[in-house]
C-alpha cells in the first residue's frame, strides 16, 4: 500500500499525537507494520520509518462506493452493504487471485460476487445470524486495478449484510 502511494517516510511525531489509547494504538500500528526495522530518525520529538519497497508486491483491497460507515460490533469492525458495493482489487500482476469475505446478516440471503461487466463470479448463501467465512473461486485479474461488485439480496425487507473482513491473496502458480 505504501509503494503503491508513494510513501517514502512515516514520521510520528509526539508533539503532535496526544497521549493515551490513539498514541498507544499509533506506535502499535507501526511496530506492526515495521516490526524490528530501526528508526531511520528518532529523538525525543520525531520517530521516523524509512520505507523500503516490497520484495515481493502482494495484492490489496481499496472500499469503492456503496459501504455503510464503520461500526463496532463487540471487539470487531464491520461496514454494512445496504443493496450494492464495489471493492478495486490492487493487483501487482496479472494472475489468479481468490477473495475471502467474513459476513453476517441477522435475516440471511444471498450474496452475488460480479466481476468486469457484470459477469457473475460466485453466489452464496448466507445464513441468517451466523457468521461465515466466504472464498471465491480463483480468478482472473489484471495487472492494476480490477472492480468487484458484491450485490446482496436479504430474505427478508431491506435488513443489511455486515462484512467483517476482506482478504485477497494470489492463488499458488502450481494450482493452475
Amino acid at each position: 500500500v505504501f509503494a503503491y502511494l508513494n510513501v517514502r517516510y512515516v514520521v510520528l511525531d509526539f508533539y503532535k499525537m496526544p497521549n493515551g489509547p490513539e498514541r498507544e494504538k499509533t506506535l502499535e500500528l507501526a511496530r506492526q507494520i515495521f516490526g524490528d526495522a530501526r528508526p531511520y530518525y528518532e529523538d525525543e520529538r520525531l520517530l521516523v520509518y524509512k520505507v523500503e519497497p516490497p520484495e515481493e508486491p502482494v495484492p490489496f483491497i481499496i472500499l469503492g462506493y456503496g459501504w455503510g460507515k464503520r461500526e463496532e460490533i463487540g471487539a470487531q469492525v464491520a461496514r454494512a452493504i445496504e443493496t450494492s458495493a464495489s471493492l478495486i482489487v490492487r493487483c501487482p500482476e496479472y494472475r489468479l487471485y481468490r477473495l475471502e469475505i467474513e459476513v453476517q446478516s441477522s435475516a440471511g440471503g444471498k450474496l452475488e460476487l460480479l466481476g468486469k461487466g457484470g459477469n457473475p463470479i460466485a453466489c452464496y448463501n448466507v445464513q441468517a445470524g451466523k457468521r461465515a467465512t466466504l472464498a471465491s473461486p480463483p480468478m482472473p485479474l489484471s495487472f492494476g486495478e480490477n472492480e468487484v461488485l458484491l450485490s446482496w439480496h436479504p430474505q427478508q425487507g431491506n435488513e443489511s449484510l455486515q462484512v467483517f473482513e476482506l482478504r485477497c491473496e494470489m492463488v499458488p502458480a502450481h494450482l493452475f
